[in-house]
């Protein structure tokens, strides 16, 4: 029997006791944390929702170049793609070092009498979780946004969020993977440290990229542009990479 449901407990209480009353806990702290998460979550709802709106506006957009070259929905689906990969692969391998060298419970974990196997089967699941659940709830809307614009069928609505699974778990298993290689040959403390350095030089190419993309003086109705911008957003289509994976299964299912 695997003991991964068991493995993953603690976390599962930590999230659920964070919402449940204490005798302990004053009523004021209990109030403020839910007032705190309230606007929280006020907050991811609107950026959710400008998310969705600012997509359909850039579709809308794109699909004034119709009349000059045609954009499969692939296209811009493989650049978002390619920027979540990139995202997730930081953010996966953060939650990586810090769960299999520099978490609380690995003493207890590895004198407990597990198989390995289970061992990193919980903690990919962890790190999935941990590391993926916002940037797939915020892509939520984008997908939403494709759905209304190209008048996808409604099995689109229910089967697309399933394509995208694989999608977001494939970071955290290849940082599975290559973080214990690393950590061998740099301390984890510094190994940290080059990974934040990484993340502000990923950020910075994002930058770089969307100026790229819409410079100014840059028109839809230019041939020279439309086929500027359909060079760049061809960048991401690598059959191997996962990103061109997801962005031709939405398009099969966009275009059914």
């Amino acid at each position: 029997m695997s003991l991964v449901p068991l493995l993953l407990r603690p976390k599962i209480l930590t999230i659920r006791n964070r919402w449940r009353s204490s005798p302990h806990a004053g009523a004021l702290k209990s109030q403020g944390v839910l007032a705190r998460d309230a606007l929280l979550l006020a907050l991811s709802v609107g950026i959710m929702y400008g998310i969705f709106i600012g997509t359909l506006r850039t579709l809308h957009k794109v699909n004034e170049a119709i009349d000059i070259a045609f954009i499969p929905p692939s296209l811009p689906l493989g650049l978002l793609f390619l920027f979540l990969l990139m995202m997730l692969l930081f953010s996966n391998s953060v939650a990586t070092l810090g769960s299999l060298f520099l978490s609380h419970d690995l003493e207890l974990l590895l004198a407990a009498p597990l198989k390995r196997g289970d061992f990193f089967k919980a903690k990919l699941c962890e790190i999935a979780l941990s590391s993926s659940w916002m940037a797939f709830l915020f892509a939520l809307p984008v997908l939403i946004a494709f759905g209304i614009f190209y008048k996808a069928p409604i099995a689109y609505y229910a089967i697309a969020p399933i394509v995208v699974v694989p999608f977001f778990v494939a970071p955290a298993a290849l940082s599975l993977f290559l973080i214990p290689i690393l950590a061998r040959i740099l301390p984890a403390n510094r190994t940290k440290e080059i990974f934040f350095l990484i993340g502000a030089a990923c950020i910075f190419s994002l930058y770089m990229l969307a100026q790229l993309l819409s410079p100014e003086g840059t028109s839809f109705h230019n041939s020279g542009d439309i086929l500027r911008i359909l060079a760049i957003l061809s960048i991401p289509n690598v059959d191997w990479s996962p990103s061109y994976w997801a962005a031709r299964s939405l398009e099969k299912l966009l275009l059914a």
